[in-house]
């Protein structure tokens, strides 16, 4: 009937867009998978030009509050979409493929970029805050928008880089972390989160039934304890203490500080209130993902107490073509965690993984609805059990 033939049509146009663009047999005559993805990383900066959207629009209307949340729209409603109408992305780069591009400067190139655009937009978001003359609305949806936008772009790329081998890059990625006053997330999570997910100990898996709202305070504790545990047994180990100044705990903490303080005294109070508003929603943003990737998966336990290795099995997977790009690929987490120093660039799609039912975004929105996310994603992790 002409639903059926609606629908068939629809599958076929999904199925286009998807080949080109992830360069399958039939579109590799078209363009390379590699050389598209080099440019449609770029794609990681456009939560940025969201936010200078919606001053640029906002400042020429009668509506500049209601324009304050523009940017949270897109990525939360919008870009969703555009994953489903494209459809999923499951083409991994073939070894030629992966030669060239991982020995290219670009790719590392630009989440190192998101360090100065992240630094800029802070500050010049604080000074929207403070003379825009935003009404409470304005204000609340700004801060909520910038939140995300850094939690999105700048958290995403400071995962990256902390879990590169240079210790530049590394450091890099912790100033964007102090940003959002969550420095100590470097710590925790290279030297811990990746040793003990999903498994009790892991401050950031979620076992199956804890709602996002029991498990976001108790994570981010955990987080800032483990972090400063583990500097403490190393600080041990070489002779020194906690208020040295080798703790990186303390450093990335400093900086966050001092942060705060050139806030205050350009923007005053407010400055300082937006500075920390912000850096919540992103944290909150960070934890929700957290959440959602190793919601319920749990590693076996042996007789002699010890966990089974992580493997696939143990992060929720998806491969959506624009949230990946956006992501620096972080949705194919599966892969991720088999081989942590993998380059985003290269970051495989597996299919024996758990796969979630759609993109990060969607999966956000689902999770701040406890009982829907029960409903549709305990069946999920039960039914992945028994598979």
């Amino acid at each position: 009937d002409h639903r059926d033939l609606h629908l068939s049509i629809r599958r076929q146009r999904q199925m286009c867009i998807r080949d080109r663009i992830s360069g399958t047999t039939e579109a590799k005559t078209w363009i390379p998978i590699f050389a598209l993805r080099r440019v449609s990383f770029l794609l990681a900066f456009s939560p940025y030009l969201l936010l200078y959207l919606a001053v640029h629009f906002g400042s020429r209307s009668e509506f500049i509050n209601l324009w304050m949340i523009f940017p949270f729209t897109v990525i939360f409603i919008v870009i969703p979409l555009v994953d489903w109408f494209i459809g999923l992305d499951p083409a991994n780069p073939d070894s030629d493929q992966e030669d060239k591009m991982k020995h290219q400067l670009w790719y590392t190139l630009l989440p190192v970029l998101v360090l100065p655009v992240q630094g800029f937009t802070l500050f010049w978001a604080a000074e929207i805050y403070h003379y825009a003359g935003l009404g409470g609305f304005g204000q609340i949806a700004w801060i909520v928008s910038v939140g995300v936008v850094g939690s999105s772009v700048g958290i995403t790329s400071a995962h990256e880089l902390i879990h590169r081998r240079s210790r530049w890059l590394q450091n890099a990625g912790g100033l964007i972390l102090s940003s959002m006053c969550y420095g100590s997330f470097k710590i925790e999570h290279v030297r811990s989160h990746h040793q003990n997910v999903a498994t009790p100990l892991d401050a950031s898996s979620a076992r199956k039934g804890i709602s996002l709202y029991r498990f976001f305070p108790q994570a981010v504790i955990r987080n800032m304890v483990c972090a400063s545990s583990i500097e403490l047994k190393r600080l041990n180990k070489g002779g020194f203490g906690f208020w040295s100044l080798r703790n990186e705990f303390l450093i990335w903490s400093c900086v966050s500080i001092l942060i705060a303080i050139m806030m205050l005294w350009f923007y005053g109070v407010s400055g300082l209130v937006f500075y920390i508003a912000q850096s919540f929603v992103a944290i909150f943003l960070l934890e929700t993902v957290n959440y959602i990737e190793h919601y319920g998966l749990r590693r076996n336990q042996r007789e002699n107490g010890t966990y089974e290795p992580p493997n696939p099995n143990h992060s929720w997977n998806y491969s959506s073509f624009l949230t990946n790009m956006i992501l620096f690929q972080l949705q194919r987490h599966s892969d991720h965690h088999q081989k942590a120093s993998r380059p985003y660039q290269l970051i495989r799609h597996l299919t024996e993984a758990p796969q979630l039912p759609a993109s990060y975004a969607a999966m956000i929105l689902l999770a701040w609805l406890p009982p829907w996310w029960f409903r549709i994603m305990d069946k999920k992790v039960k039914q992945y059990a028994a598979s």
